[in-house]
C-alpha cells in the first residue's frame, strides 16, 4: 500500500484513527492483492467437471478492485484464472463446452469474449457493445449469445465541446432504455430482438428461438417496479411484439427456463430494489397458462435453475438460514438439499446444481472466509479455499456472532445478528452500533465481514454491532415483506428501538452508548431515528434520504417511494412531509456524520446537504463528507478506507469504547 497523504482537516485523534484503519486494511486486504479472494455468479459446465465464477481480486489498496474469471475443477478443487481484462465477469458455459464472458480492457470496454472447448487460451473476441452489458446467456444450440445491454448515457466527452455548453433535459428524450441483443457466434453479427418502447431488465433463452424476458413499457429505473414477464421470438429481422406471460401487482425477477423452454419460473416478490429480488417461486407453462406457485418450504427464493424438464432447483433465505432445495413439478414434491446457518457470496444466496443433484456454491460466514464447496446429502465438501493471511488476521480480532430474537412493540417476532468484540478487548455491557441494512426489502444473513469492513473493525476496537432484520425484510414470506408497504418510517421505526431495549435488558449493551449507521434505507432510518428518540449517542448515515418530496422529484427511481410511502408526494402537509427527517431537524441532539457520493442517482447528494445545512444553522453537531467519484455506495478502494476511518473516528469521538474517555464527548 502506498502512503497517500491524509485528507485535510483531520483532528489529531482523527489522524490517529485514520492511520490505524489504514494499517488494518493493509493487514486484512493487503495479502489478497493479485489473487482471487472472493467469488460470485457460479456457472457449471454441462459435463459437471468445472465451475466458472466471477472472481474478485484486489489490484492495490489505492485502486478499485478488479474481477477475473475463476475456473474451479469440480473434482480436484484446483483453481485457475482465465482472461486478461481489468474486469472479466459473468462466465457462461455453452452446451458444447465453450465459455463466454464479458471483458472490459483498457481502451476496449464491453467486449464479448468466448473460448474454444477445453482450450481457454483459444479466445475469440466478439463485438464491442455500445452499452455496459448486464446479462449473458447461450442459446441451447450454442450458436447464439443473448446479451442485455443498456443504452449508453448521452453525455459529451470532457473537452470535446465548449465548456459553456449546457446540459439539456427534456421529458420527450428519456434515457435508461435496455435492449435484448442476440449475437450470432459464427459471424459475430449482432441483432436487436426487443422492440422499440420496451425496456428489457432480464432475459434467458426459453427454447431454441424464444426468449423469456422481464420488461417494462418505458425507460429508467423507476419503470422496473411495474415490469412483467413476456416471451420474445428471435426469428425474423423485425423485433416482434412481446407475448404476455405473467404480470402481478408486485415485482418480478430472476427468470429461468426448462431445457425445452416449455416451462418458465420467475420470482414474484414485493421488492425495493432491482438487485434485491427474493420471494415466491412461480411457474408458467406457456401463454395463457395459470401461474403455479411452487412449494419452497417457506424459503424466499432468490435464484432458480432447471436440472431437467421436471425438476427445478432453488436457493434463498428462510429466517437467518440459507436454504437450497428442488421441486419436482410433475409430482409437486419438494425436498431440501442444503440448510446452512451461513450464507453464500452475493447480496442473496447463489448456487448451481449438476445433473445428479450436487449443489455448488461459494460458502461463507462471519467466522469463515469464502470457499468454493460442493454439497451432497447436506454435507459440504471443500473444493477451493479463498482464505489468505489477511483473512486469518481479520478473524483473529473480529469477535463472535450470534443470532438474537425479540418481539416488536406489537408482538411481531423479529431477529438479527449480534457481533461482540473479543473478550480480550472488551466485556459487557458493550457500546453498540446498530447497522441498518438497505432495501428495505432485504435481510442480514451470517456473511463474511457482514459485507463490509466497518463491523469487524468496530468489534476489534471494543464495540458490539447489531444487525437488525426489521419488518419489511426477506426470509419470512411475503406478508412480512409487505408489512412496510405504504408505511416506511412507520411501524418499522419501533423495531430498532425494541431491539435496543431487548439488549439493554439482557445486560449486553450500555444504554448510554448506542450508535446508528446504515446505507440507503439504512441511512434514511438512521436519520429518522435520531429525530424520534434522543437515546442515540452518535449516528453515521450513508446515502440517506432526508426530504421525501425533493427525493421523489430528483431520484432516478421515482416509483420506489410510491410503493413505500402513504399519500401523494405533492399533498400539502401530507405523509411525505411528516415522515421527512429534514422537517424534524430541530429535534436532533445526536452528533451526525453523513457520507454520500456525488454521482449517486438513487439518493442524490443534495439530500444529505439539505439535512447538514438545517442542522448547522441551528448549531447542531453535523459533518457532511462528499466523495466526488462515488455513487450510491462508497465501497471500493481507496475511498472505502477513508469512509471507514471517518465512521470509526466518529463513534470513538462521541461514544468511545473506553468509558474513561466518555467525558470527552
Amino acid at each position: 500500500m502506498t502512503h497517500r497523504p491524509l485528507p485535510p482537516g483531520l483532528t489529531p485523534d482523527e489522524q490517529r484513527v485514520h492511520e490505524a484503519v489504514r494499517e488494518w486494511f493493509a493487514a486484512v486486504d493487503g495479502p489478497s492483492v493479485g489473487r482471487v479472494s472472493a467469488a460470485r455468479d457460479p456457472h457449471l459446465a454441462p459435463d459437471g467437471r468445472r465451475l466458472a465464477l466471477t472472481g474478485m481480486r484486489t489490484v492495490s489498496l489505492d485502486a478499485p478492485r478488479g474481477t477475473t474469471i475463476a475456473i474451479v475443477d469440480a473434482v480436484s478443487g484446483g483453481l485457475r484464472t482465465v482472461g486478461g481484462g481489468e474486469h472479466d465477469r459473468l462466465p457462461r458455459w455453452a452446451s458444447d463446452g465453450r465459455l463466454a464472458y464479458l471483458s472490459d480492457q483498457a481502451g476496449q470496454p464491453h467486449r464479448l469474449v468466448w473460448t474454444e472447448p477445453e482450450d481457454f487460451a483459444a479466445v475469440t473476441v466478439g463485438p464491442q457493445l455500445a452499452g455496459a452489458p448486464e446479462q449473458l446467456d447461450w442459446s441451447p444450440a450454442a450458436d447464439r449469445l443473448l446479451v442485455v445491454v443498456p443504452d449508453p448515457e448521452h453525455t459529451v466527452a470532457p473537452g470535446s465541446q465548449p465548456s459553456w455548453w449546457p446540459r439539456v433535459n427534456r421529458a420527450q428524450e428519456p434515457t435508461g432504455w435496455r435492449h435484448c441483443i442476440v449475437v450470432d457466434v459464427p459471424s459475430g453479427r449482432t441483432r436487436r430482438v426487443s422492440p422499440p418502447g420496451v425496456t428489457v431488465w432480464e432475459a434467458v433463452w426459453a427454447g431454441p428461438d424464444t426468449i423469456a424476458a422481464v420488461v417494462s413499457d418505458g425507460p429508467g429505473e423507476e419503470a422496473w417496479y411495474s415490469a412483467r414477464l413476456v416471451l420474445l421470438d428471435t426469428e425474423g429481422e423485425v423485433p416482434p411484439v412481446p407475448r404476455a406471460l405473467h404480470f402481478t401487482d408486485v415485482q418480478l425477477g430472476r427468470p429461468a427456463a426448462s431445457p425445452s423452454g416449455r416451462r418458465v419460473t420467475i420470482v414474484e416478490s414485493f421488492s425495493s430494489d432491482r438487485s434485491l429480488v427474493a420471494g415466491d417461486l412461480v411457474m408458467l407453462e406457456g401463454e395463457g397458462s395459470a401461474a403455479r406457485r411452487l412449494d419452497t418450504l417457506g424459503t424466499d427464493v432468490a435464484h432458480s435453475s432447471w436440472r431437467n424438464e421436471d425438476v427445478v432447483f432453488f436457493i434463498g433465505v428462510r429466517g437467518l438460514q440459507t436454504v437450497a432445495g428442488e421441486v419436482d413439478v410433475s409430482t409437486g414434491g419438494t425436498r431440501e438439499l442444503w440448510v446452512s446457518n451461513g450464507s453464500t457470496a452475493g447480496v442473496y444466496p447463489q448456487a448451481v446444481q449438476d445433473a445428479d443433484g450436487t449443489v455448488f456454491a461459494v460458502s461463507e460466514s462471519y467466522r469463515r472466509a469464502p470457499r468454493v464447496v460442493s454439497v451432497r446429502n447436506g454435507e459440504e465438501r471443500l473444493l477451493a479455499d479463498l482464505a489468505h493471511e489477511g483473512s486469518e488476521h481479520l478473524l483473529g480480532s473480529a469477535g463472535e456472532i450470534r443470532g438474537v430474537h425479540w418481539t416488536g412493540s406489537d408482538g411481531l417476532p423479529l431477529d438479527g445478528l449480534l457481533v461482540t468484540p473479543p473478550s480480550s478487548v472488551a466485556s459487557a455491557p458493550y457500546p453498540v452500533v446498530l447497522d441498518i441494512h438497505g432495501g428495505p426489502v432485504w435481510s442480514w444473513q451470517d456473511q463474511y465481514c457482514m459485507r463490509g469492513a466497518t463491523g469487524p473493525l468496530l468489534a476489534s476496537r471494543g464495540y458490539a454491532v447489531l444487525y437488525v432484520n426489521q419488518r419489511g425484510g426477506t426470509g419470512k414470506g411475503q406478508q412480512f415483506a409487505r408489512a412496510i408497504e405504504h408505511d416506511m418510517l412507520g411501524a418499522d421505526t419501533g423495531d430498532f428501538l425494541t431491539a435496543v431495549d431487548h439488549l439493554v435488558a439482557e445486560g449486553v449493551v450500555d444504554p448510554e452508548r448506542v450508535g446508528l449507521t446504515g446505507t440507503s434505507y439504512g441511512g434514511t432510518m438512521a436519520l429518522w431515528l435520531i429525530t424520534q428518540d434522543p437515546r442515540f449517542a452518535a449516528a453515521v448515515a450513508v446515502s440517506g434520504l432526508t426530504d421525501w418530496v425533493s427525493f421523489h422529484h430528483t431520484t432516478s427511481i421515482a416509483d420506489f417511494d410510491l410503493f413505500f410511502m402513504p399519500g401523494d408526494p405533492l399533498e400539502l402537509g401530507g405523509e411525505y412531509a411528516r415522515r421527512s427527517p429534514l422537517l424534524h431537524a430541530a429535534r436532533v441532539e445526536t452528533p451526525l456524520l453523513m457520507i454520500t457520493g456525488a454521482l449517486d442517482r438513487d439518493v442524490p447528494a443534495s439530500q444529505s446537504l439539505e439535512m447538514h445545512r438545517a442542522l448547522t444553522m441551528q448549531g447542531k453537531v453535523s459533518e457532511l463528507v462528499l466523495y466526488p467519484e462515488e455513487g450510491h455506495v462508497v465501497g471500493d478502494f481507496p475511498g472505502v478506507i477513508d469512509a471507514t476511518a471517518r465512521t470509526v473516528a466518529w463513534f470513538e469521538r462521541h461514544m468511545p469504547a473506553d468509558r474513561r474517555r466518555q467525558g470527552s464527548r
